[in-house]
C-alpha cells in the first residue's frame, strides 16, 4: 500500500485456501478495504490486478454467487472509493 505520494506505507501477506483468481482478488480488496478503514484511511484509491473483478464491481458483469457476500460489503461501501 501507498500514501498519495507514492511512498510505501505498509504491505501483508493473506492465505485464503484454494480459490480461484477472482475469489482471491475479491477477498484480498475486501481484506485491504478494511485494514484502510481501520488505519484510519477513509478515501482511497483502489487497484486490481482482474479486470473481472472490476466489471463486476462496475455492474458489468454478473456476480458469481462465491464471491457474493465480498461483493455486496464492497459496493455498499464504495463511497470510501476515489
Amino acid at each position: 500500500m501507498s500514501d498519495s505520494l507514492g511512498s510505501f506505507v505498509m504491505a501483508y501477506t493473506c492465505y485464503f485456501g484454494t480459490l480461484s483468481s477472482v475469489q482471491a482478488e475479491a477477498k484480498a480488496l475486501l481484506f485491504r478495504f478494511r485494514s484502510c478503514l481501520e488505519e484510519g484511511y477513509h478515501h482511497f484509491i483502489v487497484e486490481v490486478n482482474s479486470m473481472l473483478l472490476v466489471h463486476i464491481l462496475q455492474w458489468k458483469d454478473h456476480r458469481p454467487w462465491m464471491i457474493q457476500r465480498e461483493i455486496e460489503e464492497l459496493i455498499q461501501s464504495s463511497h470510501y472509493f476515489i
